[in-house]
Parts: structure tokens; sequence; C-alpha cells
């Protein structure tokens, strides 16, 4: 456990891509001995929480994945956001015995949340990349971030900030096949409480790590602006069912 808090205090210098960057280079390099070796020492790539449960949590960036993460682990320190692609070439058995669930969420609050997040220069347990903080010191409105920010960099969202990354990235493989048991959505958490009871976790679920996200600006956003972020996510919009939100065709 010294090594593994050694770590978890390493991990608090590292921005969150930083983090996701060492962890699938380090899980498509690393032996799966040397891995599994690792992860006796330091707790890592999977940690011994993670393994603990047999339900396995693909936490998505601005999805309450924290709050789910919270009810099914009872922590969210060292359960970080890594993808489903992440566990299967870290440890394909583990992968699939286990039930993989994850929560998406419509594209335009997420994009609001993640926008209210970075301008908050994120949490004490989650900070941008720095990148994105030297950017958003000039993008000070979301439509600043969705034309200077996102549009030019529409073809590589996987190098900006995890809060902007396109959510499939999480739930699919390299082929673009969902690898993934059950997807939840943020707009309705009865099937999550289901879900939860189902499986003994109880369905009190806590809102935490919450952004100061202005009530309703999602559905303020101008149509210029509400396509922009339509046609960057388009296939998140696609594959979560979020076709016919109110933000795409109003």
């Amino acid at each position: 456990m010294k090594f593994a808090r050694a770590r978890w205090a390493a991990e608090q210098l590292l921005t969150q891509r930083h983090r996701t960057l060492l962890g699938d280079t380090f899980v498509k390099t690393v032996p799966y001995r040397l891995q599994r070796s690792s992860e006796l020492l330091f707790d890592f790539p999977i940690s011994h929480f993670v393994r603990a449960s047999r339900v396995l949590l693909i936490r998505i960036p601005r999805t309450g994945s924290a709050s789910t993460s919270m009810q099914i682990y009872g922590r969210v320190q060292n359960i970080p956001h890594r993808s489903a692609e992440f566990y299967l070439k870290s440890d394909p058995e583990f992968f699939h015995g286990a039930i993989k669930v994850a929560v998406a969420r419509n594209p335009w609050d997420r994009l609001v949340s993640a926008y209210e997040f970075l301008r908050a220069n994120g949490a004490s347990s989650a900070k941008p990349n720095p990148q994105t903080r030297r950017a958003m010191r000039r993008l000070t409105s979301i439509e600043h971030l969705v034309f200077d920010h996102l549009e030019p960099n529409a073809h590589r969202l996987d190098a900006l900030d995890p809060t902007l990354h396109h959510q499939h990235s999480y739930v699919c493989d390299s082929s673009g096949r969902i690898i993934v048991d059950k997807i939840f959505h943020t707009e309705d958490f009865g099937p999550i409480r289901a879900f939860m009871a189902e499986h003994g976790f109880g369905n009190d679920m806590p809102h935490l790590n919450a952004s100061s996200e202005s009530p309703g600006l999602a559905r303020t956003l101008s149509p210029r602006v509400r396509d922009a972020i339509g046609r960057i996510y388009e296939r998140d919009v696609v594959l979560f069912g979020y076709e016919n939100d109110v933000r795409m065709t109003a």
C-alpha cells in the first residue's frame, strides 16, 4: 500500500491527459505478467478496488461518473477515466468476466459541463491539460470554445483534454464496435438506480464532482453553436440516441 500511495501522489502531478497516455501506453507495451506484478506493487494498471467488484465501470468524463463510481466502488480515488479497450488489452479474462457499464450524456449538456469545469480550472483531483489551460485564458465563452478550439481540432479531439473527448472512444474498440454490456444515460437515472439495486449497490446516488454549470445554458445555445456541437460530436449523437434532442432540432 505504501507503493500505491506513492503512485497516487505522483498521479496528482499529472493531468488527466497525461495519465490516460501513460496508462494506454503501459497496457499496450508491457507484458501481461509484468502488468500483474505492477498491480501488486503499485495498484496499476487495474486497481484492486476495480478488481474486487463484479461490475466494471467505464468512466466517461462529465457524465456523472464520479457519483456512479462512489456507488459501485465506494470511492473515486484510484478509479480513473479509462476506456473499455484499456481494460480489454490489459486483462482480457478480467474484462470478459465483468459486467461492463458506462453512463453517456447528451453532447450539448456535456460540453456545457466541460466548459464550466475547464473555466474553473478543473477540480482538486482532476486538472485540465496544459494546452487546454492555456487555451481557456482566451476562450471566454462557450462559443469561443466551440469555434476557436474544438472545430480546428475536430479531427484530433483525443489530443485535447479528456473532458472534450468523444464519448464513444470510451465504450468502443478500435474498430468502432461497442464492447460494454450496458450504457445508461445521465438524463434518466431510473435504469441506473434499478441496476444498482439489482446488484446490491443501493439506489441512493450521490452527486459528486459537480461543476458550477449555468442552469439551462445548453438550452439557450444559439442554433449555430448547437449545430456545430452536433457536427463535432456526431458519432456520439447517433450512437447514444440523441438525434432528436431539442438542442439539435430546435
